[in-house]
């Protein structure tokens, strides 16, 4: 046994004989040093050696069932899922946390990952707390199905951070897999989605422990449907781990995917608790703006510029690109100044009449939007198919948020 786990026993015991000694005496208008009174020596000591042997036997019931779980032994985990679900899950989660430690550099890489990709968890934290989603799980998730790598495809071809498979994500969006563009592989894009599914998991289930168990696999829906008293029965991560205990001693084939599921349950609480403890300094927000999405209408259409009463050139650009792709920069507003000045049809910016019409045409492809709008817009658009080729209609774009100047 750890010693670490020793310690922690002993500790465990001292302060839970105490505490009951004291509440025994309490009861009983008892004021003095417990063990030094005759009548309460022998009560004591009975309740000493009660709960020592509560403790252990706990504690050997802790070591069993971790034992079980590291050397996968399936015919005791079975029996465990039906008998101690609640133990089980937290000898599961403490081989997660040794499976991690094990792991040589795991912590270095993922302090590092994380600072790399502050902005981008922070916009997706944020997106789940729009949904009143707890904001611990959009990094917790994404760690654990992918290791925030937005190329990774799994062997079910599930793809990116959030790993969705494309059937998934076109039931929330029909054209977020097409010819153009498949924002799976765009972390910021993606991060709605997994806030959406999510989120419906949770209004299905109503717990999220089991909201996660059903992102990961379809077994909570058996869960769902398969329960005695539908209107009465309280679903949980309890009766959850018992009901799959059952399905698996039925089905012996099931205990892969049993397994696989409450893995993935305690590896995403693990997760959260570590980062929530570890590293919250990294995902301190700054309130600062951090990323736009908008959808494309028509991108490569001629750029139309009909001036407005009370209007200088500069408003009306601003005011025209904003209304066509949703964003403008400072630097856009300018590509399209500098186009005019130079095709000789105005002289002076601020001279310009109402009605006045100028047409700017509109950019091919990402790399022209890039140009145009200052931005590096490929860092943040892995989803684009082929930058370099037009782009289509209801194309996402995310557009890093311009930064105010410092003074």
């Amino acid at each position: 046994m750890h010693i670490a786990k020793k310690i922690r026993r002993v500790v465990a015991e001292t302060a839970l004989v105490y505490s009951l000694a004291l509440a025994n005496a309490a009861e009983t208008g008892y004021s003095g040093v417990i063990d030094w009174h005759p009548v309460h020596k022998a009560a004591t000591q009975e309740y000493k050696n009660s709960m020592i042997g509560s403790a252990i036997r706990e504690a050997e019931l802790e070591d069993y069932l971790d034992s079980v779980v590291a050397k996968k032994n399936s015919e005791n985990f079975v029996e465990a899922m039906k008998t101690n679900p609640s133990k089980l899950m937290a000898s599961m989660e403490r081989d997660v946390e040794r499976r991690y430690s094990e792991r040589k550099g795991f912590y270095n890489s993922l302090e590092k990952a994380l600072g790399l990709e502050r902005k981008q968890i922070n916009y997706a934290r944020r997106v789940f707390s729009k949904r009143d989603i707890p904001e611990k799980y959009a990094a917790a998730i994404a760690i654990v199905e992918s290791g925030l790598k937005p190329k990774v495809v799994s062997r079910k071809k599930a793809v990116g951070v959030y790993q969705f498979i494309a059937s998934t994500i076109k039931k929330h969006d029909k054209n977020s897999v097409n010819e153009f563009q498949d924002v799976r592989f765009n972390p910021i894009i993606s991060a709605e989605f997994a806030a959406e599914e999510l989120k419906g998991c949770f209004q299905n289930f109503g717990d999220w422990n089991l909201a996660l168990a059903r992102y990961n696999s379809s077994m909570p829906e058996r869960y769902l449907e398969e329960r005695e008293n539908p209107e009465s029965s309280v679903l949980s991560l309890e009766g959850y781990v018992k009901y799959l205990g059952e399905k698996v001693e039925a089905e012996p084939r099931l205990l892969k995917y049993a397994w696989e599921n409450l893995d993935y349950i305690a590896k995403i609480s693990f997760m959260a608790k570590t980062l929530e403890e570890s590293y919250s300094e990294i995902f301190k927000d700054k309130g600062e703006d951090l990323f736009k999405i908008y959808t494309m209408k028509n991108p490569s259409q001629d750029i139309e510029i009909i001036i407005r009463k009370g209007e200088n050139l500069r408003t009306a650009v601003r005011r025209v690109l904003k209304g066509t792709y949703g964003f403008t920069t400072t630097q856009g507003t300018n590509w399209v100044i500098s186009y005019i000045e130079k095709s000789g049809k105005i002289i002076n910016i601020n001279r310009v009449s109402p009605g006045q019409e100028f047409v700017v045409p509109g950019p091919q492809n990402l790399g022209e939007l890039e140009q145009r709008f200052g931005q590096n817009l490929r860092k943040y658009n892995l989803h684009i198919i082929n930058p370099d080729e037009m782009l289509g209609n209801e194309t996402r774009i995310v557009v890093p948020a311009e930064q105010p100047k410092r003074k």
